[in-house]
């Protein structure tokens, strides 16, 4: 970012849209901090571009309500404007669906400040879609149309896993680099199953960061990162999180925490039942520990010995 004196080209104006916009769920989202999105970049990704100065919201008005929105649009610190969508498969029609963006966006930038900013259409895959396996341009002769890429199955999924718990569980703060990975870790997972079993842990994962702005900043956008895998319980689970506050939420992990015992101790109750019948028809005590889950050899052995 400049230093000094120097503003970018977003700070010398009030910004193409103006400040009058409403915002739709999607945007409340990711726009509830969108001001720590400033200062990073997606170089985290595999792209070499400015830094991020502000998030715009993305209910453009000319967009029909058959149509998805964009998921986010980023003011950058050339006083270029990128559109970013996530994408967990390619579709050589979806250029016609970032064209359309690219449109209207051009068509509010110009009511706004009667001139057109330098324009960014970012594709961001998801693990499923391998490098190579995309056409990035659209030549239809009178006009050339080409998007950015970055393709997610180049992280390593479980080395930045491994790396961020390491510093949760440690309390030491993320930096700017590890905040962008995490919020998009879960589509760096190939299937919808991976990807959400990733979601339900960073999600546990975030609610152990004491900054609770960065919770938030996380929690918002991983949500709308993720908004076309996640299923309606998580969803709901983590706005839930972020409507309560610093007490409510500790009462709530106690609640959880004792649900979550209590269930483990019915389980462990159940196996335990069902050994001691299996024992006494004569099963093996190594079939046994095979066939049932949650028991250990050294329970098994106290109910040999109990006979």
């Amino acid at each position: 970012m400049p230093e000094g004196n120097h503003k970018t080209e977003y700070e010398k104006g009030s910004g193409i849209f103006g400040s009058e916009i409403t915002f739709h769920n999607k945007d409340i989202f990711s726009k509830s901090k969108g001001d720590r999105f400033k200062n990073k970049s997606f170089s985290v990704y595999g792209l070499k571009l400015p830094q991020i100065v502000d998030v715009r919201p993305t209910n453009l008005p000319e967009i029909e309500a058959n149509e998805l929105r964009m998921d986010h649009l980023f003011y950058l610190a050339d006083g270029s404007v990128m559109i970013v969508d996530y994408e967990s498969c390619y579709m050589n029609k979806s250029k016609l669906k970032y064209l359309s963006y690219v449109v209207r966006v051009l068509r509010r930038c110009f009511r706004k400040k009667k001139k057109n900013p330098k324009l960014r259409m970012l594709v961001i895959y998801t693990a499923d879609v391998a490098r190579g396996s995309t056409q990035p341009q659209l030549d239809v002769g009178c006009m050339q149309f080409r998007v950015e890429e970055a393709f997610l199955s180049d992280l390593d999924s479980s080395g930045i896993e491994s790396e961020i718990r390491r510093k949760v569980e440690g309390c030491i703060p993320l930096n700017e680099e590890d905040q962008m990975r995490l919020m998009i870790l879960p589509l760096t997972h190939r299937g919808n199953a991976a990807k959400r079993e990733c979601i339900r842990r960073c999600f546990d994962l975030i609610k152990r960061i004491e900054d609770e702005e960065m919770q938030t900043f996380l929690l918002s956008n991983m949500l709308v990162f993720t908004d076309k895998v996640i299923d309606n319980e998580d969803s709901n689970e983590m706005r839930k999180w972020l409507m309560m506050t610093k007490v409510e939420r500790i009462i709530y992990e106690e609640k959880m925490q004792a649900v979550r015992e209590a269930w483990k101790e019915a389980k462990r109750d159940t196996c335990n039942a069902i050994a001691a019948a299996l024992l006494k028809n004569g099963v093996s005590a190594e079939l046994i520990l095979k066939s049932v889950d949650s028991l250990t050899r050294e329970d098994l052995e106290k109910m040999q010995a109990v006979g």
